[in-house]
């Protein structure tokens, strides 16, 4: 969620590391879980964080859908 703290905190890696703060560099990434035009919803239960040089991943190890 973006609000006044997490601007603040946005602003401080820009000054820090040169982070952009609107993502016009890469550092965002989106997975999309549900919208209005799916029928199910993915669920993430357990994932995994790993550091790759500058970037971080998360990749999911239990998913599953909501019932219909």
């Amino acid at each position: 969620m973006l609000d006044t703290q997490s601007m603040k905190d946005l602003k401080e890696l820009n000054e820090k590391c040169g982070m952009d703060m609107c993502g016009e560099m890469g550092e965002y990434h989106t997975m999309t879980l549900y919208g209005p035009i799916f029928k199910r919803t993915i669920q993430i239960s357990e994932f995994t964080k790993e550091k790759v040089d500058n970037s971080f991943i998360m990749e999911p190890t239990r998913l599953s859908l909501t019932p219909e």
